[in-house]
């Protein structure tokens, strides 16, 4: 197996790993821009000077959001994600097996390239499971940006007719 092969391998196992508390703090961007325009949907819903029909789309904003908060709730939802074995269990893996084959000689075994090439393959479970987390971590943080941008646009719209209506009157 190559170096380089190895080394690539537990790049994209560390990335893979990472990558999950930067889609937590995308999906905690998310609910706090849930968390305005939820204000401001409310705000308008009170405001008794809006055509009952802008309370209508602000209803549907309100419902918008609430869905998309469920989908970026969905996605902060804590996972359990593969993690390497700790460095002592790893020297000791390694240990083991150098008393190992010092005691049942095998002159084609290197040690080292057991290790390296153990240690890609169990690298490659995790990244394989720990994509499948991100993948859908990255789904639900999706699936909630439509709902949000959709009250966006039902907010602003909001805003421009109470602001025409008030300029007009």
């Amino acid at each position: 197996m190559s170096t380089n092969f190895y080394n690539l391998t537990l790049e994209r196992d560390r990335m893979e790993f990472s990558l999950g508390d930067t889609l937590d703090v995308k999906a905690g961007i998310v609910l706090a821009v849930i968390t305005v325009l939820g204000t401001l949907s409310g705000t308008l819903l009170n405001a008794a000077s809006i055509p009952r029909w802008e309370q209508l789309v602000q209803l549907a904003s309100i419902g918008s959001l609430a869905f998309a908060v469920f989908c970026a709730v969905s996605a902060v939802i804590p996972r359990k994600y593969m993690m390497s074995a700790t460095p002592q269990a790893l020297q000791s893996w390694q240990t083991s097996l150098e008393k190992y084959y010092a005691e049942n000689p095998d002159n084609s075994v290197q040690v080292d390239s057991v290790v390296a090439e153990n240690l890609t393959t169990l690298a490659a479970e995790r990244i394989e499971a720990n994509h499948a987390i991100n993948s859908r971590k990255s789904r639900w943080i999706e699936v909630s940006c439509w709902p949000v941008l959709l009250a966006l646009v039902f907010d602003i719209g909001t805003l421009a007719v109470v602001g025409l209506l008030k300029t007009l009157s």
